[in-house]
């Protein structure tokens, strides 16, 4: 399950936003809501344009990591943060399989590059993913 989730420069995730699934404190309206010391369920609200989707979009972004599917390739399209001064997007997951932390942390660089003849606009996106894996005792 997903103990934690950070990602920063994504869209309009110009700082970092951060979900801790294991910080359930004195959480106790719903017992089915924890599983094994995680959240395993929440709900996002907010107001209209506020990130709501591109919080989904960047929680799935592992899944072009890990396997040879994209969830939503054209959404993907405008990736950074309009303010984003480094250049590139960092999304940083830490799972946790029974007593198995596995932490993965992804940076992926856009560049685009543009040809006048003819007038193409064409997006690579570069990614560097380093994957460590922790018995917790």
């Amino acid at each position: 399950m997903l103990k934690l989730f950070e990602v920063t420069g994504f869209k309009n995730f110009e700082n970092t936003i951060r979900l801790n699934f294991s910080d359930i404190r004195d959480y106790k309206f719903n017992n089915f809501c924890i599983v094994d010391g995680l959240l395993s369920k929440l709900i996002v609200y907010g107001k209209n344009s506020v990130g709501k989707s591109n919080l989904g979009l960047a929680l799935f972004d592992i899944v072009s990591h890990l396997t040879t599917n994209n969830v939503t390739p054209g959404l993907y399209d405008y990736y950074l943060n309009v303010n984003n001064k480094a250049g590139y997007a960092e999304f940083h997951y830490v799972f946790l399989f029974d007593s198995v932390e596995v932490d993965i942390a992804t940076v992926k660089v856009i560049s685009r590059f543009l040809f006048m003849n003819p007038l193409q606009l064409t997006t690579n996106v570069f990614s560097l993913t380093i994957m460590r894996t922790i018995k917790v005792t």
